[in-house]
């Protein structure tokens, strides 16, 4: 048996959706594999090899980079029992930090070093990963694909002047540099920032700053988290880059 250990899929995100489409296309084929999602556990590493225990010994364990920093002090009791392979969308050190946050990178380069091996989704990820590691590993690049939606839908092809960014507004997403370029081109561009984020945080606090700076307050606006695909299509259709 094939298990699969992911965070919650409730959550609208890339990487959750990434997760879903694996499983379903797994299920779909006739694929036997079982999904475990570790919901409303501490951090205890304990707690988690408690639930790993319960997976016979020897079984292909598929595990979410998202969660693998909490299976640090236990990696090495794991890669003994099972085969462990990775699937890192991102590493979880560079979610707040261009340059990685240095503890957690080291936890992730011990981890992704001893795994048997891992799957990312992009080249530009596989090489930032080669890059963590301590020994050569095999790193396979699986590509997201796009919804069917997003092909079926009219696209607008009027000569509009938005711009517009998809994704959680944090610094990995390096919205700045979006906001910097928006500074050169003529008044007649807006842009529309599309993501989760919250009033309080740093980073968009910081983004706040650079666009009162450079005078683009009226320019362009922060839509927020979009749930409904019908409302984002919209918007999509709408802009031009």
């Amino acid at each position: 048996m094939k298990y699969f250990i992911t965070p919650e899929l409730k959550n609208i995100s890339g990487g959750n959706k990434y997760d879903k489409n694996v499983l379903d296309y797994l299920y779909n084929i006739g694929f036997k594999i079982i999904n475990i999602y570790p919901s409303n556990i501490s951090n205890s590493p304990l707690k988690f090899l408690n639930i790993l225990n319960k997976i016979p010994k020897n079984s292909l364990v598929l595990i979410d980079g998202l969660i693998a920093p909490k299976f640090y002090t236990i990696i090495d009791a794991l890669i003994k029992k099972y085969k462990i392979i990775l699937l890192i969308h991102h590493p979880v050190s560079y979610e707040n930090s261009k340059f990685g946050e240095v503890s957690l990178k080291l936890k992730e380069r011990a981890i992704f070093s001893k795994v048997h091996s891992l799957i990312t989704v992009s080249k530009t990820m596989k090489k930032v990963i080669q890059a963590m590691l301590n020994t050569k590993k095999m790193i396979y690049v699986i590509e997201p694909a796009v919804d069917y939606m997003y092909f079926n839908k009219y696209i607008n092809k009027n000569e509009n002047h938005n711009i517009v960014c998809v994704g959680s507004v944090i610094p990995r997403k390096n919205i700045e540099a979006s906001i910097k370029t928006l500074s050169h081109l003529d008044e007649r561009w807006t842009m529309s920032i599309i993501g989760k984020y919250s009033t309080d945080d740093r980073y968009y606090r910081s983004l706040n700053n650079i666009i009162s700076k450079l005078n683009l307050t009226s320019r362009i606006t922060f839509h927020g988290e979009i749930e409904n695909d019908d409302d984002l299509i919209n918007l999509l259709i709408q802009s031009r880059v």
